[in-house]
């Protein structure tokens, strides 16, 4: 065996047969671990390579851990390797039953829950019952349950007048989708657990097929994935799970880290730790430790750093008084970053745009590879642009069509039909019509849209969003129709903010306009590089996307309360789950970790995420309450004096 592995990794690679967990904390080398263990079952246990089977998340994964273990394995040994719905489909296609199924397209999907809602459950959702957001909130669903087995959270995801037939509602959809003969990646796992479980003789196929399952990332496991693997294991076969309950962060996906403890009792396995952490400095270990020892839903473990301590501090907390001036910071900070690679992490993708299009305006480089839709096409953006184009072309049809009843003005679209002046058309329309019921107030409604559009043109272009989002009401209008749904109110809020923050930049709308065609044409390529050299690299992603990644230095912006952890009144499970989100963000430095928040004016104060208080307190800073009560004054002199110095002191060291 190698002699580079640590007493734990010898111990987790050379353990005896049984099953075993493997609690590997992040940079503990866990790949490696897995890779030599493979190795060790061939050259000194001298099993068969096809009869041991060894399971990632993505395909990437599966390729990356494939190729690393053929370097090492010169005799290229036909181990397989592969995702979980990809070796659930093989399962699933070597079945009679399964054979001739086709895979199911969204297209497919969305018109199949739209037939089912319209033909027997127009009566509960009336005029809904069609409608894209109806459509995709069910199809959200049934794929949930599909991957927890939970009733509880299917029916919490539908609209409240389906929670009733939820049961129905699900059952008439697999009867359709089973008649189809058709399936989507949700229904590779779900379908063959369903097979496995109802059909003995294919589960005497597949029971104890392989002698040893080895299973990387066990911790973003979900339910259904867990009960087919303890189908495939059946009583002979050996499970070696890897994982960190402290990186389960895919909760949304129907993963439960729970599904650990169950591995523990149901297969009576061992734990053995690996709790080197070969990546970072010890101060970015230990602050890290200090937030995700505040949870409750963990092992116990202690990772501590393998590297020398850094001869200056390497954990920076700044805070600042508004975003903007949190993105000031950003920019003057990246704007000569010259060196070894740097990432910005972000809670959500319309956090990670909203910094994106400062730093395109600034013309500060960075690489965004996450295919995301723009923020500038997001529906109250649109109506945004929209207003800014009416108030300079009034005649603009299609955009007063798109907003005339945004927020509602109960006018008609039948009244534009003519030549001329559009509103001068809604006009003529009611006085014809004075017989409609409030004719007069709909001649005054566009008399007043006339007014709000003439004033707009007089403003500057900050002072015309400002005036469209309250006083005509749009932001009102907008949070209203998201109903009861917090994270859409949240990301309603973050777009205008966004959109207040951009209109102060620029003089004139077409030049916004311009501004905004080049991000979303680089936006479109699936990354940006403008020139990047190999000595200029800075990476935008969200916290998700660097799962598995590492970087010299990490920065975290925003962390700050409904940002990190995100949204409002959260359930336990789910602010645990956040907090493992902010861990593995921390996690992914190596040399420099800077975490950045905003404490707002005395107006509108905000406070720091509650995930820093360990290490504002071990700071000796103070801590605002989550009341609402500050233990200091006002920092906005604070920031500005201490700005240059945070500039001149990033730039100074690993940045």
């Amino acid at each position: 065996m190698p002699d580079k592995m640590n007493a734990q990794q010898l111990a987790a690679v050379t353990a005896e047969e049984g099953n075993l967990l493997i609690l590997a904390g992040p940079g503990s080398g866990k790949t490696y671990v897995l890779t030599q263990r493979i190795l060790y079952l061939l050259r000194e246990r001298h099993l068969s390579p096809e009869r041991i089977l060894v399971i990632t998340f993505t395909k990437d994964a599966a390729v990356s851990m494939q190729e690393r273990f053929r370097r090492e394995d010169k005799g290229a040994s036909p181990v397989g390797f592969g995702t979980f719905h990809s070796v659930y489909y093989t399962i699933l296609r070597s079945s009679r039953t399964y054979s001739a199924f086709r895979f199911l397209t969204d297209k497919k999907k969305k018109y199949m829950m739209r037939h089912i809602l319209r033909q027997h459950f127009a009566e509960e959702m009336k005029e809904k019952s069609s409608s894209d957001a109806l459509v995709l909130s069910a199809l959200e669903a049934i794929g949930y349950y599909k991957n927890s087995l939970s009733g509880d959270g299917l029916r919490e995801l539908l609209p409240e007048p389906l929670r009733e037939r939820a049961g129905e509602l699900f059952a008439r959809y697999e009867r359709l989708r089973r008649a189809e003969e058709v399936l989507d990646f949700d229904d590779m796992v779900y379908d063959c657990y369903c097979l496995l479980s109802e059909d003995e003789t294919e589960r005497r196929k597949w029971s104890g097929r392989f002698s040893h399952i080895l299973v990387d990332e066990f911790q973003d496991i979900n339910p259904v994935q867990y009960q087919v693997l303890r189908l495939l294991a059946g009583d002979g076969t050996r499970v070696f799970a890897v994982g960190d309950e402290c990186q389960g962060i895919y909760g949304f996906r129907g993963s439960n880290i729970s599904c650990m403890k169950e591995f523990l009792e149901d297969f009576r396995a061992q734990v053995l730790k690996l709790e080197t952490n070969y990546r970072s400095l010890p101060d970015i270990v230990e602050a890290s430790n200090r937030v995700i020892r505040e949870g409750s839903e963990r092992f116990e473990k202690e990772i501590r750093s393998a590297r020398s301590s850094a001869a200056a501090p390497c954990v920076t907390l700044r805070s600042f008084e508004s975003r903007g001036e949190e993105y000031r910071f950003l920019t003057e900070l990246l704007k000569d970053a010259e060196g070894p690679e740097t990432a910005l992490l972000f809670r959500t993708n319309l956090a990670m745009q909203s910094c994106a299009a400062a730093l395109t305006r600034e013309g500060i480089g960075f690489e965004m590879k996450e295919q995301v839709p723009s923020i500038y096409r997001h529906r109250t953006a649109q109506d945004v642009m929209d207003y800014l184009t009416l108030a300079e072309d009034p005649s603009d049809r299609g955009a007063l069509v798109r907003i005339l009843n945004r927020p509602l003005r109960y006018l008609r679209t039948e009244s534009l039909s003519g030549e001329g002046d559009p509103l001068e058309l809604i006009r003529a329309y009611y006085r014809r019509n004075r017989h409609l019921p409030y004719a007069a107030q709909h001649i005054e409604e566009a008399e007043k849209l006339r007014r709000q559009l003439t004033f707009l043109r007089r403003q500057s272009l900050h002072l015309r969003v400002q005036f469209i989002r309250r006083s005509i009401g749009l932001e009102a209008f907008s949070l209203e129709e998201a109903g009861s749904d917090e994270k859409k109110k949240e990301e309603i809020r973050q777009v205008l903010d966004l959109l207040t923050r951009e209109s102060a930049h620029y003089k004139t709308l077409s030049e916004w306009r311009k501004a905004q065609e080049e991000y979303e044409k680089n936006l479109q390529k699936g990354s940006r590089d403008r020139g990047l050299s190999a000595d200029h690299r800075v990476r935008l992603m969200t916290v998700h996307a660097s799962k598995g990644l590492e970087f010299d230095t990490v920065i975290l912006p925003d962390c700050n309360e409904g940002q990190f952890p995100y949204g409002k009144a959260l359930m336990e499970s789910a602010l645990e789950e956040e907090r493992r989100i902010f861990y593995v963000a921390m996690t992914r430095a190596k040399n420099r970790l800077l975490l950045l928040y905003q404490t707002g004016s005395k107006e509108r104060p905000r406070f720091p995420s509650r995930f820093l208080k360990p290490l504002l307190s071990a700071a000796g800073q103070p801590y605002w309450s989550l009341s609402g009560t500050s233990s200091s004054n006002s920092t906005e002199s604070r920031n500005s004096s201490k700005a240059s110095e945070a500039i001149s002191y990033s730039a100074s060291s690993s940045i």
